[in-house]
């Protein structure tokens, strides 16, 4: 079998797609199945002998991922399966094409871009794109990819009348946590002997890590053994605008901003993790930090309602973050790293990407076999 995977880019800065759809084609490659990943740009991509990287040169306005060059890659490739892992940009169209020129399924991943949070944002661009980047795609798609039963819903709930199937994203554990420990530490001492609250995602609007800030401004008053640690990459929100959010509220000397573009992952310095987010089709960094042995407290807008059912944490509604984040921070050091550890025993089982590259195998087993009873 021989699948094109088509993303935008592979950028850092694009978030999990950027380590996820990597991960994924050598979990698959793993499972004998032939890969090859078409993106825009030259970031360097991940060492592999037997994933192929097709990357090319895009065309401005470059936010819409314009590139003839991919689209003339795709069409030349002879692929069983075309697998889009992006909306709303031209690198969809250009998937939907070669599907077509193929007679292959066409198989979309949205990565998000169909939770509700996501499509009230900018509605009538995105009407728009579906009329014009990428007309007709959607309704083309065989079948659609969810990393949870959460965005499944998501997509069903627009009215996509495709088979959904769901397969998670893996996590790849840290190799080397001690090294990663060291790394915080030089860079921030003011970490020792504190224990550590930690944010790590992108600075936008959508994690609320603006907010986050107020809710720890309540509840260190209380517990003023934590600091707040914010690891993540600039979008909305600059390294220093958070800075200054903390200075103004009284609380620059118990939280510390770092840009984690090139960082290494910051879990091993961590006792709790908080995503006070509005939505997630996902969440990559609530299964790594489980993987790591970190407890985490989320909101409902997250699919991780079984951190509950584990003890491994909390699955909170959005309105009562501040309050349960409290709770969590009022507990001790011990109870945490119990939590932790019931965390990691379920996640290293459920979120290993031999298992994800397997279960990914056989839903293109199953859309192969129902597209060649009814091709489009």
């Amino acid at each position: 079998m021989r699948v094109d995977f088509v993303v935008p880019d592979l950028h850092p800065r694009s978030g999990g797609p950027a380590r996820n759809v990597p991960a994924l084609a050598e979990a698959l490659v793993a499972h004998g199945i032939d890969v090859s990943v078409h993106a825009i740009g030259e970031t360097a991509v991940p060492p592999s002998t037997h994933v192929v990287y097709r990357l090319t040169r895009g065309r401005l306005p470059r936010r819409l991922g314009r590139s003839p060059e991919l689209l003339a890659n795709l069409l030349a490739s002879t692929s069983d399966i075309v697998h889009a892992h992006c909306l709303w940009m031209r690198p969809l169209a250009y998937a939907a094409r070669a599907a077509r020129a193929h007679r292959a399924p066409l198989i979309i991943s949205p990565r998000g871009m169909l939770a509700p949070w996501a499509i009230r944002r900018s509605r009538v661009k995105k009407a728009l794109a579906r009329l014009f980047i990428h007309p007709g795609a959607l309704q083309e798609a065989a079948a659609w990819h969810a990393t949870s039963v959460q965005e499944a819903d998501d997509i069903r709930r627009l009215g996509f009348p495709q088979p959904v199937f769901v397969v998670p994203n893996g996590v790849t554990p840290d190799p080397d946590p001690a090294a990663s420990a060291a790394y915080y530490r030089r860079l921030a001492p003011e970490l020792a002997g504190r224990r550590v609250l930690l944010f790590y995602s992108r600075f936008h609007s959508k994690k609320r890590v603006m907010e986050l800030l107020g809710e720890f401004q309540s509840a260190v008053a209380r517990h003023p053994e934590w600091h707040l640690l914010l690891v993540g990459i600039e979008e909305e929100y600059s390294v220093a605008e958070l800075r200054r959010e903390a200075a103004r509220l009284g609380v620059e000397g118990l939280v510390t901003v770092l840009d984690g573009l090139h960082a290494p992952k910051p879990y091993a310095v961590a006792e709790l993790l908080a995503l006070p987010t509005h939505d997630e089709n996902f969440g990559q960094v609530v299964a790594e930090s489980l993987v790591a042995g970190v407890p985490v407290i989320t909101t409902t807008g997250t699919p991780w309602q079984s951190l509950n059912e584990h003890s491994a944490g909390r699955w909170v509604e959005l309105t009562s973050f501040g309050r349960e984040l409290d709770a969590l921070m009022a507990k001790s050091m011990t109870d945490l790293r119990s939590a932790g550890r019931r965390g990691q025993e379920w996640a290293r089982t459920a979120f290993a990407w031999p298992s994800v590259g397997g279960a990914m195998k056989e839903a293109y087993r199953s859309v192969l076999e129902r597209w060649s009873k009814n091709p489009h």
